[in-house]
């Protein structure tokens, strides 16, 4: 009887391995247009989710900014990194200006003294959430006044060349006045 049990329980042990490792499925496929990406596969371009609202100066679509189109650059907005900055100790009030890759950060601080701090914490809190963007934060109000100036045009309607320009050369800026001396 022991002998019997043993083979018994060893067959079912190793059917059960055998399920698992087979995977279970029912010989069915997927049919559908996007399909499934395996664990491990490879996915083509086709299969990719469409990543919409990239705005580049390349797009013949998109010749201009709207307010619409503005607020809404990737996965988050503008407004809704202006919120994550202000929560940031010593900070009054935030400004922000984006396109797909470039975040432009203008904050108000309540102590002078501790700018470099304030700056250093507001990056740290935008780029622990939303690595993808590259910031660039100031506290300077010259290069503040900049930044509500194109987040104005771009509410108003704003030719994306133009605006990529803009913002590339006040994020030179910003990085300059921090490596500056």
């Amino acid at each position: 009887m022991k002998i019997h049990v043993k083979t018994v329980m060893s067959a079912l042990l190793l059917g059960g391995i055998l399920a698992t490792a087979s995977g279970c499925t029912s010989g069915q496929t997927n049919h559908n247009e996007r399909g499934t990406v395996k664990p491990n596969g490879f996915a083509t371009p086709s299969q990719m989710p469409h990543v919409a609202n990239k705005t580049t100066p390349n797009d013949k679509h998109k010749l201009h900014l709207s307010s619409k189109n503005y607020d809404e650059v990737g996965r988050i907005n503008r407004n809704q990194l202006a919120r994550i900055v202000v929560q940031v100790p010593g900070v009054e009030h935030a400004d922000v200006v984006m396109n797909s890759t470039d975040v432009l950060v203008g904050i108000g601080i309540d102590n002078i003294g501790k700018r470099k701090i304030i700056e250093k914490q507001v990056y740290s809190a935008l780029q622990w959430q939303y690595p993808e963007y590259k910031y660039y934060v100031t506290s300077d109000e010259e290069l503040h006044k900049k930044i509500i100036a194109v987040n104005e045009r771009a509410e108003n309607g704003y030719n994306t060349q133009l605006f990529d320009q803009d913002i590339s050369a006040i994020a030179k800026a910003i990085a300059y006045s921090q490596t500056k001396p």
